[in-house]
């Protein structure tokens, strides 16, 4: 009998394709886990606002860790069940070294992602489907579960790796250049992956999971059926139990299959 009740789905790199799109290979193959009684959903570091293409694909259903763990996600009530927030002076405080370091902050604030200018102006040339505005127009409540920083020097690494009130996660994969994620100390995605098998009542030894960045890497590991993307980096290979195509290859959907096989 498969044992798996839940499957959770890196986002970038792993069901979306390289170009952002969403293969309808892997949406009939989730279709397909849903109908046979698994929970499906994502586990990304994407913020509520950047994900209305991808639940539009998924549907009102099912529970996503989301905010790199800060937040798990209830579709079906457009609700959470966990949620847990970088305090706003904190934010504040935070924002202000940051950028007097040369770094750039992008965060998300119910359905509205806020940063610069620059940033607005990408959102809006990529037509990436969510709503941006000026981080200065966020009024006086800063908080938010996670805070992207870009534009990275080695004199303000040096400062995010020494914070003692947010957890700073390097993420190298699908950009450019690398960039770290803040979370709310001690918050990553297995957090938030073991607040949804407690509401689920289900052990983690239950849930299957594929993902590529090494922000990954700590998930897979914790979990029964751990999958790699073929485009996944090595450290992510290293802890699968399989490795299936990638991304541009629906390496979700093969993925899939070998589960429900």
């Amino acid at each position: 009998m498969n044992q798996i009740k839940t499957l959770l789905i890196d986002v970038d790199g792993t069901f979306l394709r390289s170009d952002r799109s969403i293969s309808q290979v892997v949406l009939a193959a989730i279709f397909k886990a849903r109908k046979a009684g698994i929970m499906v959903g994502v586990c990304t570091g994407r913020q509520l606002p950047t994900l209305n293409l991808v639940f539009a694909s998924l549907g009102t259903t099912g529970f996503h860790v989301i905010s790199g763990g800060a937040q798990v996600y209830d579709a079906a009530k457009n609700d959470f069940i966990w949620d847990k927030q970088i305090a706003s002076a904190e934010v504040k405080w935070l924002y202000q070294q940051i950028t007097s370091l040369g770094g750039q902050v992008i965060l998300g604030k119910k359905e509205v992602m806020y940063g610069e200018q620059g940033y607005l102006d990408h959102v809006k040339r990529k037509a990436r489907g969510y709503k941006a505005n000026l981080i200065t127009n966020l009024g006086d409540d800063w908080s938010t579960p996670l805070i992207s920083v870009s534009n990275l020097s080695s004199e303000l690494i040096d400062f995010l790796d020494h914070q003692d009130k947010v957890m700073a996660t390097h993420i190298f994969k699908n950009t450019p250049s690398a960039y770290y994620d803040l979370t709310p100390m001690g918050v990553t995605k297995i957090n938030g992956i073991k607040r949804l098998a407690e509401h689920l009542k289900i052990e983690l030894n239950q849930i299957a999971g594929i993902g590529d960045g090494e922000n990954d890497q700590q998930f897979l590991a914790h979990i029964g059926w751990p999958i790699a993307m073929g485009n996944a980096a090595q450290v992510i290979k290293q802890v699968a139990k399989n490795v299936v195509a990638s991304n541009d290859e629906d390496g979700v959907a093969e993925a899939i299959d070998l589960i429900l096989n």
